[in-house]
């Protein structure tokens, strides 16, 4: 594997990773039990709101896109691990 990152990207890149795992988890645990709070947050028009299903439906769907994008940062959190490891084993020279 190559070193594509530096080592500070790789460390900020993983920290970020981790808040964007954590953060986009319980949003998505939110829209699933459909918090009142995140009712302004969904893509609905006022016609949806009369009825219930399709609000429903929205609260899922929004739920398993925040999975989803928590998938991608799961992604992106084991490439910067895996970064953070090579520049670790390499050696850098100071001239």
């Amino acid at each position: 594997m190559f070193v594509i990152c530096g080592p500070k990207l790789s460390i900020c890149g993983f920290i970020i990773s981790i808040w964007g795992i954590i953060m986009m988890g319980l949003l998505g645990v939110f829209f699933l039990i459909k918090s009142p709070l995140l009712l302004e947050d969904i893509p609905a028009t006022k016609a949806d709101f009369e009825e219930r299903a399709k609000v429903d439906a929205i609260f899922q769907q929004s739920a398993y896109n925040c999975w989803v994008v928590a998938g991608v940062y799961v992604f992106v959190g084991l490439f910067s691990y895996f970064q953070m490891r090579m520049n670790s084993r390499q050696q850098y020279v100071v001239t």
